[in-house]
């Protein structure tokens, strides 16, 4: 987890959880999770040009 983004200085190094998504029209699909340790919650932007064997591109945009 990140302190500021892209530091990775956060000194928990808890699990995170997934708890959320959302649609951005700037940033596009992004995962929202949950520390389980401390409860600092985060987003991470889902590149979507890929190859994903569990096909969470086409679940969020049915969902979203």
């Amino acid at each position: 987890m990140d302190e500021k983004p892209g530091d990775r200085a956060s000194v928990c190094r808890g699990l995170m959880a997934p708890i959320g998504m959302e649609y951005s029209s700037k940033k596009g699909y992004q995962l929202i999770h949950e520390c389980l340790q401390c409860g600092k919650v985060g987003k991470n932007k889902v590149a979507i040009n890929t190859i994903q064997e569990d096909q969470l591109i086409s679940f969020m945009k049915s969902v979203v």
